[in-house]
């Protein structure tokens, strides 16, 4: 994709979206694994890129099924329960917390 058509946001904006401390994306960023844009307001970074460094390599070779209901607003579950997506992510970014803790 080119650099000009990418979402660029801020760490704190990617942070709320995906669900993941800001840390992290900083952490991210420093050591290369997502691209990284200055502006007047700070750094910014490719949402879908974080996106698919909080799923991991599942995420990225997954077929668009998802993204089609989504946009299509068809639910998974009933309202107000997180889908097995949502639940799947959930429990990856508390194991990446965990490994980063034992690291120190």
């Amino acid at each position: 994709m080119d650099v000009a058509q990418r979402e660029w946001i801020s760490l704190k904006e990617a942070s709320q979206q995906v669900g993941i401390p800001m840390t992290t994306i900083r952490d991210w960023s420093r050591q290369g694994t997502i691209e990284t844009k200055e502006s007047s307001t700070g750094r910014l970074v490719d949402i879908q890129q974080v996106r698919e460094k909080a799923m991991g390599p599942v995420a990225i070779n997954r077929p668009s099924d998802l993204q089609d209901r989504v946009a299509d607003g068809t639910p998974d579950r009933a309202a107000g329960r997180p889908t097995r997506d949502q639940e799947l992510a959930g429990t990856l970014l508390e194991l990446q917390a965990l490994a980063r803790e034992r690291m120190g």
